[in-house]
């Protein structure tokens, strides 16, 4: 999350989106467990991240349906974790 709001404070996150995704993909890398364990909590990530960018690349345009999605985005995800 630190480096998201880096880059968008610095008006940058559009240019370097990569980085806030690089430092969340190498973040679970430091969770215990086998090894198989760690890379497919990775694979999952990713997929599960390339949906919601996919999701969130359609609802651009409208602000009532971004609305929506960081609701149930947000309750989604927390209960995950």
């Amino acid at each position: 999350l630190l480096p998201a709001l880096i880059l968008f404070h610095y008006d940058l996150l559009n240019t370097m989106m990569a980085l806030p995704l690089g430092a969340l993909c190498v973040s679970l890398t430091d969770l215990p467990g086998p090894l198989h364990h760690r890379r497919n909590s990775m694979l999952a990530s990713i997929a599960i991240n390339a949906i919601v960018v996919l999701i969130a690349g359609v609802s651009r345009n409208h602000p009532w349906l971004i609305a929506i999605e960081i609701a149930f985005f947000g309750m989604f995800f927390s209960m995950m974790g």
